[in-house]
């Protein structure tokens, strides 16, 4: 009984902390966010600001271009999440239930190549864009992360389409039902969790990306929101409360998109965890 209670308090003592390490930063970004940057240089480490203020948020929204970013981002996420996904569920569909020659290996390479750091290639998109004139466009980087984002998805979305017992589409034959319909009434739609899983992903993945954003795109006006914000620091220093602001307010798309899809997103995640 004794060890049983101090492996219990041991346990708490450990979620207790991890919760700590994990909350604190969040905590202390949301409090300096509330700061002038006089109380944020003089007490870095109060988390409850002595004179809460909006004027950062107001700065942010008002006197910069945050809303032109944020609409660069929610077009380049969205064309790229559906892109994305579109491409995937069709492919997705064929290698679970067509089987041709080289379908495997050509499996595995695509998987391979989403193992390949982005960098790694980014000079040679960097190339062929401009020589295509696709420089400092939404196009160009809807693409690249289109490409870069399909290996993974379409992974993701095999292992859904591989749960869908194989009877119902011998049944939807028998039918009368063709390919597409089965895609459309049966495939899609119990699928659906592992497809607003994929979709959640890849408009984070889009809206956090920061290095090819920064890499293809110059101009100001077409920034997204991670180089957006970067531009809050320079070469006179950092301007944490707008900074920290700008983080706050570029975080609440991405959380309201989490609850609308939050719970189509765990089950997508799980989907094959558990058999029966």
């Amino acid at each position: 009984m004794y060890n049983h209670f101090n492996k219990k308090m041991l346990w708490a003592v450990i979620v207790i902390f991890t919760s700590f390490m994990i909350l604190f930063p969040i905590l202390w970004t949301i409090s300096t966010s509330f700061k002038l940057d006089s109380e944020t240089l003089s007490e870095p480490g109060r988390l409850i600001p002595r004179k809460p203020t909006l004027q950062n948020y107001f700065t942010v929204w008002n006197s910069s271009p945050m809303p032109i970013y944020f609409k660069n981002s929610f077009i380049v996420a969205g064309v790229e999440a559906l892109l994305a996904v579109t491409i995937s569920t069709l492919a997705a569909v064929a290698f679970s239930r067509f089987y041709f020659k080289g379908s495997d290996i050509l499996f595995i390479l695509l998987l391979a190549f989403s193992m390949i750091p982005s960098l790694v290639y980014l000079i040679g998109q960097y190339t062929a864009l401009s020589k295509l004139g696709l420089l400092n466009s939404h196009l160009s980087l809807i693409v690249i992360y289109a490409a870069t984002r399909i290996p993974i998805t379409l992974w993701i979305l095999k292992d859904s389409f591989d749960q869908i017992p194989s009877e119902l589409d011998e049944a939807a034959l028998l039918d009368g039902c063709g390919i597409l319909d089965m895609l459309i009434h049966i495939h899609i739609p119990l699928a659906r969790s592992g497809i607003a899983g994929v979709f959640f992903l890849n408009v984070l993945f889009c809206w956090n990306e920061f290095i090819v954003a920064l890499t293809l795109i110059s101009s100001t006006y077409k920034r997204t929101i991670p180089v957006g914000i970067n531009s809050f620091i320079d070469i006179y220093g950092i301007s944490y409360g707008p900074l920290l602001a700008a983080a706050i307010i570029a975080s609440i798309p991405v959380l309201i998109l989490f609850i609308i899809l939050g719970r189509q997103f765990v089950e997508g995640l799980t989907e094959g965890a558990v058999k029966g």
